[in-house]
């Protein structure tokens, strides 16, 4: 869902450098290498997005798991005790 709102988002942002370059510059010879390189910025900053978003769900799973709270709280408490002076309590 959000890929889908976000590629759209960027989609219209490309319509948008496109609809101005073809507007502002007479020259065929310009329009091509610009229309390309919006392509290829277009097709990055998709890439981008979707690393992002499964980077992000990622670290919200790991977040959302038992195991990450008990070895965090865990290895607190080692250094807690560490730091106070006290071992295997």
């Amino acid at each position: 869902m959000f890929n889908a709102i976000t590629n759209g988002t960027i989609d219209m942002v490309t319509l948008a450098k496109k609809s101005f370059v073809d507007f502002a510059i007479p020259q065929e010879s310009l329009k091509t290498p610009l229309n390309k390189f919006i392509d290829t910025q277009t097709q990055h900053t998709k890439d981008a997005v979707e690393t992002f978003t499964k980077v992000a769900n990622d670290i919200g799973y790991l977040m959302l798991s038992k195991s990450f709270y008990t070895e965090s709280m865990d290895a607190f408490q080692n250094n807690l005790n560490t730091v106070l002076g006290k071992k295997g309590e």
